[in-house]
Order: structure tokens, then C-alpha cells, then sequence
């Protein structure tokens, strides 16, 4: 019967077996002399080595360590050991498999959570400044949606990184310097900072939400509770905390260079544009003033 090693090993390199106090070569077990297995490898094809069991001699990039009864040690393939220890031997090497899965499994969620306490931190840091000028810029994009042409204004310029452009005649030496095909050209008038921060606030505010949600059930992960399915699921979310963070970051920087007084200035640009009057601007620089103050009186 092969016994199962206690602590199952994943090789990552030839010098961690070969420096081994007990490795040989080679060496020589009988089939009624294997005590246990040691640890699995699976290299690239490059670094392959011949195996040491029984004068086999096959070359090998992936296998298995196997221990004998008088603690030498070896590696060999899994058909070679099936071969020379016949006793349901696939089976034990499933079963030392899924011990050092359980084995991965306590590391990663260890690295996990280890990961996840300075990127929960920061989050958790960045909630209030992104949900506490929710309500206002989702007043003031929602001011600014009627008529329906400014709202689509302020897409473009959310587009064109906040500036502000209006169509003017060409004079006519600049229509021949364009070969006559062209009567308008476009010219920028303003820039509104920060202006990404009225299309981004609910995505943050969301983003954030979930963000912190989901490093919080990483702190709770069991390993003996959690399959590998769903350790994969927060590998693949951690991967991707560091793109939200910046993202929320981002839009704080956006936030507070959206809400000066300076800005209000640029908004009210708007007015030149196609289609829009004054009157179209007054509820959203009203809300845009309120938000304004409460930000200089914080800071």
C-alpha cells in the first residue's frame, strides 16, 4: 500500500530535488518497498531528466518523487511507476494530487488575503469622497440633459476631454487654403476640468461598492470551504483590483478638478453652443455653486 506523504510538495526546479539530503539518481525499489510520495514536478521540456527508478533511464519533464522505505528518494514518470509498483498506483498519485491542490489552495487564499488588506484600506478610504458627491453631480448631469441637444454637447466634450468647441465660418482666404471644400472650422473656446467626473460618478460609486464587498468576502475565505472554482474566480478579481483602483482614484482626482469656481466659468460656455440658452444652465450651475463651496470649505 503507498502511503501518502503528510506535507505534499510542488517542485518548481531541478536544484529543489536534486539538493534533496536523501535524493539519488538513481536508485533501485522493489515493489513492496515504496513508503511514500514526495512531491510532483512538471518542468519545460528543456530541463527534462532521465529517470531514476529502476535503471529506466526514460527522459522526463513531469513526474513524481517518490520516497522508499529506507528514506532514499528518486523521481520517476507516472507510467514508470505504475509500472514497477503495480498496486493500484494511479489512484494514490490522484489522491496525493488532491492533497496538494488542498495544499495550493491554503497558499493561495493565504496570499490572497494578504493581498487583499492593503488593497481593502485604500477602498474602503475612497467610499465616502465617492459617494458624497453622488447626489450632486447626478444632479447636475441630470440638469443638464435637457434639452436633449446639450445633453449631447456634453457627451462630446466628455469625449473630447472636457473642451469646449464651436463651429465658425472660414474667412475666405481659409477656405481656398482648404481647396474650397470646407466653409466652417472648429474652434475651442474653453475646457471644462475634470468634466469626466458627471458621465463617471455612478460607475464609482458602484465600482467602489463592489470593490470593497468582495475584498471583505476574501478576509472570510475557508480553505477547507472554498472549491477551486471559486479560488480561480478571485484570482482572476484580484488581477484586476489594481485597474478599479485606479480607476476610483482617478475619479476623485476628476472630482476635484471639476468643482472649483474657475470651472463654473467654463460651464457656462455652454450657452455658446448650438441650441442651448442661459436658462438651459441655471439649475446645474446652481448645484455646481453648492458643491463648489462645501468642497472650499472642506479643504
Amino acid at each position: 500500500m503507498v502511503n501518502l506523504s503528510k506535507s505534499p510538495i510542488r517542485f518548481l526546479y531541478k536544484d529543489e530535488i536534486s539538493k534533496r539530503a536523501n535524493y539519488q539518481s538513481e536508485l533501485n525499489v522493489e515493489p513492496d518497498q515504496l513508503s511514500h510520495i514526495v512531491g510532483i514536478f512538471n518542468f519545460d521540456r528543456p530541463n527534462s531528466f532521465r529517470c531514476g527508478l529502476n535503471n529506466c533511464r526514460q527522459e522526463h519533464w513531469n513526474g513524481i518523487i517518490i520516497a522508499a522505505k529506507n528514506g532514499l528518494e528518486t523521481h520517476c514518470g507516472l507510467d514508470c511507476g505504475a509500472r514497477e509498483f503495480p498496486e493500484d498506483f494511479k489512484s494514490k498519485h490522484a489522491l496525493f494530487k488532491n492533497a496538494l491542490r488542498r495544499v495550493d489552495s491554503i497558499r493561495t487564499i493565504s496570499d490572497l488575503k494578504e493581498n487583499s488588506v492593503n488593497f481593502l484600506k485604500e477602498a474602503e478610504s475612497m467610499i465616502e469622497p465617492i459617494n458624497s458627491v453622488y447626489r450632486g453631480l447626478q444632479s447636475i448631469r441630470k440638469q443638464l440633459r435637457t434639452p436633449a441637444i446639450l445633453s449631447k454637447h456634453v457627451d462630446d466634450i466628455c469625449r473630447a476631454g472636457g473642451i469646449i468647441s464651436i463651429s465658425v465660418a472660414m474667412t475666405e482666404n481659409e477656405r481656398e487654403a482648404s481647396g474650397g471644400k470646407q466653409k466652417f472650422r472648429t474652434e475651442s473656446i474653453g475646457k471644462i476640468q475634470g468634466v469626466t467626473a458627471i458621465r463617471d460618478f455612478a460607475k464609482a460609486s458602484v465600482g467602489i461598492g463592489n470593490l470593497t464587498h468582495e475584498l471583505r468576502k476574501i478576509q472570510s475565505l475557508r480553505p477547507e470551504k472554498t472549491p477551486a472554482r471559486v479560488i480561480n474566480q478571485y484570482i482572476r478579481f484580484n488581477n484586476s483590483v489594481k485597474g478599479d483602483l485606479d480607476f476610483a482614484r482617478s475619479f476623485i482626482a476628476e472630482t476635484d478638478r471639476f468643482l472649483t469656481f474657475e470651472n463654473s466659468q467654463e460651464i457656462k460656455k455652454l450657452a455658446l453652443l448650438d441650441g442651448v440658452r442661459e436658462s438651459h444652465l441655471t439649475g446645474a450651475l446652481k448645484e455646481f455653486d453648492v458643491m463648489a463651496r462645501r468642497r472650499e470649505a472642506r479643504s
